[in-house]
């Protein structure tokens, strides 16, 4: 039997995925947890042989979490929304076993938590459309992305969409980690490759 232990910090989203995994025979989830503070502690008391981890969570962020429980008893499996090259890189170093995203079948899930149990590698499971790269990327991203392309500056770009200049910082933070890129260089450099160059519309 391999014991999971759920962290995401959606009520709805960790019921699904629970009575999912337990309809499987092979497959228990020993607790859930809606934070860092809360999922390490569950770790340490529980021991599971996997740890079914969201990386979007409130307190330690998923990525600490990861990286306290590695070479432990429990292996953790990356369960999240981000699939940009970096970002996927990034977890894997801080100690994922695997990685897979919320937009998978149930059945690849179960299948990555089963891979993960046994030890196989690393399992990563990420979407790729090759005539969609900015498939990663939600439509406020792209959109900012596209104007920093063009040469805009943040506050440019914050009048234009009519948000704070905070907001555009953010949004391209999480545009840097989807893309794999460290700088508003390597950004628009991305972008630019994509097609989406300074002459976009």
């Amino acid at each position: 039997m391999i014991s999971v232990l759920l962290v995401d910090d959606h009520p709805a989203l960790r019921a699904g995925v629970r009575r999912s995994l337990e309809s499987t025979p092979d497959i228990t989830v020993v607790a859930e947890a809606a934070d860092g503070f809360e999922a390490l502690q569950l770790a340490r008391d529980l021991k599971p042989d996997v740890v079914l981890l969201d990386i979007d969570i409130p307190g330690i962020s998923g990525v600490e979490v990861a990286r306290a429980l590695r070479g432990t008893y429990a292996k953790v499996l990356a369960f999240t929304a981000h699939a940009g090259r970096g970002f996927v890189q990034g977890l894997l170093e801080a100690g994922a076993a695997g990685y897979v995203t919320k937009d998978q079948p149930e059945s690849t899930v179960i299948e990555a938590v089963r891979a993960v149990a046994r030890g196989d590698g690393r399992w990563l499971v990420v979407p790729y459309d090759p005539m969609s790269p900015f498939s990663v990327l939600s439509d406020r991203e792209r959109d900012v992305l596209a104007l920093l392309a063009r040469g805009l500056s943040n506050l440019a770009i914050a009048e234009t969409l009519f948000v704070s200049e905070s907001t555009v910082r953010n949004t391209l933070t999480a545009v840097y980690q989807k893309i794999g890129a460290t700088s508003s260089r390597e950004a628009v450099a991305w972008a630019w490759a994509q097609g989406l160059g300074p002459r976009t519309p």
